[in-house]
């Protein structure tokens, strides 16, 4: 996973929004433990690494474009 997961703790409660069947364990993360997470979230979501992957980037830019806005 090329994915890098700093402000995760912010980024958690957007995805439990998104994706209802998402647990706090289920988003658990861990450095160097990456593929276990994305492991984990494409069991609950069903959709592939990519796809999550890009659900999860799309999150990064629009928090972080919002924030610089306010």
């Amino acid at each position: 996973m090329s994915l890098q997961l700093k402000r995760w703790t912010e980024m958690k409660p957007l995805l439990k929004k998104r994706f209802a069947q998402l647990s706090d364990d289920d988003l658990v993360y861990e450095k160097g433990k990456e593929y276990e997470l994305m492991t984990r979230l494409q069991q609950k979501i069903g959709q592939p690494a990519e796809e999550i992957e890009r659900i999860i980037r799309s999150f990064y830019v629009a928090y972080f474009t919002y924030r610089k806005l306010l």
